[in-house]
């Protein structure tokens, strides 16, 4: 889905052949705001997935590089510090955005 994958609406409009205005019009409708929000989570999810896969490995690198004396691990040990650290701001993201929808359905519950 275009709205996923580009940066501005602008460029959605592009990729897709949909209008701005359509676009700007469905993403003024709940449902569609819902629907969406349900792809971004399956697309986060995936996202914490392949990364989570790839830890142990990027882990089992940098122990690796801790016990050589002979490899200069700067470089490679800043990109596994990234990838992790980015792992970590993706999971905590995901599960602040999972854990507000429950509290706003919640609240959608009292109100009705």
């Amino acid at each position: 889905m275009a709205l996923l994958s580009c940066r501005t609406v602008e460029q959605a409009s592009e990729q897709s052949g949909v209008s701005k205005a359509t676009l700007y019009r469905w993403l003024a409708d709940d449902a569609f705001q819902s629907d969406l929000t349900v792809y971004m989570d399956d697309a986060i999810s995936q996202t914490i997935r392949l990364m989570s896969s790839s830890s142990t490995e990027s882990a089992e690198i940098l122990m690796s590089i801790i016990r050589d004396p002979e490899t200069k691990p700067s470089s490679r040990v800043n990109a596994i510090r990234i990838h992790l650290s980015e792992l970590r701001n993706l999971r905590d993201s995901h599960e602040i955005n999972m854990r507000l929808t429950e509290v706003e359905r919640r609240l959608d519950q009292d109100r009705q």
